[in-house]
């Protein structure tokens, strides 16, 4: 499992996490949504599990 944490958010907006893990056999993209907390952070535990060797990136999306 993964945590993800951020900050800078709207108290209680939607945020989506975008993860990809790019490989020898290619690019694979993920998303997951949750919402900021009244503060504007954000925790999120991810069900990814670790794996030896491989990366992956996280982004969070803010809308725009």
């Amino acid at each position: 499992m993964f945590t993800v944490t951020g900050s800078g958010y709207l108290g209680g907006a939607q945020v989506t996490v975008r993860g990809a893990r790019i490989g020898a056999d290619g690019t694979f993209g993920f998303f997951w949504s949750t919402f900021a907390a009244a503060d504007g952070t954000v925790t999120m535990r991810l069900p990814v599990p670790r794996v030896p060797g491989i990366t992956i990136t996280v982004n969070g999306i803010r809308p725009g």
